[in-house]
Order: structure tokens, then sequence, then C-alpha cells
């Protein structure tokens, strides 16, 4: 994982959001789940493909989203410095 990178995008509501580079959207569980990465519990998620990067910038953006906002996390022991992190850079408003 440590050769590919990773696009960076934050909010200002405190979201947080990953996504490999040259991937053109940003993952949601529900993008993740409908490609058979996640599946959705009762109780929260179960990850099927943990070694996948999307998954692993998901959690991780979940995470800081979560903590930000003083709440607890939901994958423990993922974060961002274990990434090849790049800035997104926002479209200019037209």
């Amino acid at each position: 994982m440590a050769g590919r990178k990773v696009v960076k995008r934050a909010y200002r509501n405190g979201t947080v959001k990953y996504r490999p580079e040259g991937q053109a959207e940003f993952d949601t569980a529900v993008t993740l789940e409908r490609d058979g990465l996640i599946r959705r519990e009762s109780d929260g998620f179960t990850v099927l493909d943990a070694k996948n990067l999307r998954v692993v910038c998901w959690q991780i953006g979940a995470n800081e989203s979560l903590r930000a906002k003083g709440l607890r996390e939901p994958f423990p022991g993922f974060s961002a410095p274990s990434l090849n992190v790049i800035a997104h850079k926002n479209k200019p408003r037209q």
C-alpha cells in the first residue's frame, strides 16, 4: 500500500474523506457494499476485503470524521500517517 497515493478531502463540517489516486469519486458504505468489499450488519459493518485500499481509505476517513466530532472511532488502529496522502484540489467555481 505504501507505493499508492491517496487523495484527502477535508470538509468544513469536520468530515474527512480519502480515496485512491485515480479513482474519480470518494467511496461510501453504499459503494463498498455494492462492490462486495464490506457488509452492513445490525451493529456496524463487516469488512470483507481488509487489504483493499478503497476500504482502508473509507475506514480512516470514518475514524477522522468521528474523532473530529468527539465520537468513538468505529475502526480503532486506522490512521492517515500510514498512507501516502496528497492534497485534494477543489475545482474553481464558475
